[in-house]
Order: structure tokens, then sequence, then C-alpha cells
């Protein structure tokens, strides 16, 4: 009978000490980036260069920068919302899915799906 239990606390913890945003994980995605007027451009995701990137992986807070020579530069701040997946870790994640969630960036979910710079001449 003992053994019978301890399998299954083992077998419960295993299960319901995990992510509640699992089901959700909208905390980091990947998002287009549309460039208008200029064929030769640059992406940085908080000053870090990404190149002629096309697509980018963002989560809430970041600051996106597209750049191009002779024209002006677009800056975008990813925005977001709290995820309430997340409340499902006081249901089945308990501390460590809180920890976890909020460690990786999916307590919170991103809003701005698509980055569309319009980048003019300086002049």
């Amino acid at each position: 009978m003992i053994k019978k239990l301890y399998t299954l606390t083992i077998i419960f913890t295993l299960i319901f000490t995990s992510c509640a945003t699992l089901f959700n994980p909208k905390g980091k995605i990947q998002i287009p980036v549309i460039v208008e007027n200029s064929n030769e451009y640059k992406v940085s995701v908080n000053e870090i260069p990404l190149g002629m990137a096309e697509f980018i992986t963002v989560q809430k807070g970041d600051i996106v920068t597209v750049t191009a020579n002779g024209k002006t530069k677009s800056v975008t701040q990813i925005q977001g919302k709290f995820n309430t997946w997340a409340l499902g870790n006081l249901i089945f994640g308990g501390g460590v899915g809180i920890i976890v969630d909020y460690s990786t960036g999916h307590i919170n979910e991103v809003t701005t799906l698509k980055i569309i710079a319009t980048l003019e001449d300086e002049n």
C-alpha cells in the first residue's frame, strides 16, 4: 500500500509540477519584419544586430530597431500583456512553474504580431 502511494505521489508530482504556459507559450514568438522604402536594411533587437532578418524572435519589452544608410531609423517596443495561463501555476505548477515561466518570459504574452518599418530619406 505504501509503495503504491509513493508511486502515485511521484507520478502526480511529475505531471502537476510543470509550467502552465505549456498550453499557451506566447511569451517568445517569431514575428515578421516588413521594411518599406529600403532593400538593404539592418535589424537589431535590444542592440544585438541580426542583419537583414525577415523574422525575429521577441518577447514583451524588447526594442526592435531597423536602420538603413541614408534613411531614418525605425524603433519599435514589443508590447505584451499578462499571460492568463500563468495563473494555472497556482493549481498545477506551484512555485516551480511560476519561477520557470517568469525566467523564460512566458509569464507575458506578446501582442505585437509584426514590425512594419517605413524608412524615409534623411533629407
